[in-house]
């Protein structure tokens, strides 16, 4: 699945696979990619996820918001731990979120609620 940023200049693609993670940054959201790739864009977080809800309208996202800084990829998870109340990507990269939203996420795992989680 292919995201589309339309800018006054250009017309950015970013490909969601790819995607481990969104991390808001006032107007700017940063893309982390799964080959260590940071990319900035002129984009809100907010707007970032109502584009990909209609990329994914009638198929489950692998993505799920986590409280209001980011927006991770299930599909490069590969630890919950409700303790520490962090998430870890098979990167060995780690997140810490509030525990609220990081008990749903797994909730939601569980339930089948995101797609796709890679093992």
């Amino acid at each position: 699945m292919k995201l589309l940023i339309n800018s006054h200049n250009e017309l950015r693609i970013v490909e969601l696979d790819e995607v481990v993670y969104m991390k808001a940054s006032g107007n700017y959201t940063e893309f982390h990619f799964a080959n260590n790739q940071v990319k900035t864009e002129l984009l809100t977080l907010s707007a970032a996820e109502q584009l990909i809800e209609s990329i994914y309208e009638n198929k489950p996202s692998p993505f799920f918001r986590m409280g209001r800084s980011y927006l991770i990829n299930t599909s490069y998870l590969s630890n919950i731990n409700l303790q520490r109340q962090t998430v870890k990507f098979i990167s060995g990269e780690s997140l810490v979120l509030p525990k609220h939203r990081v008990k749903e996420l797994k909730e939601s795992i569980v339930n089948g609620l995101c797609s796709d989680v890679k093992s």
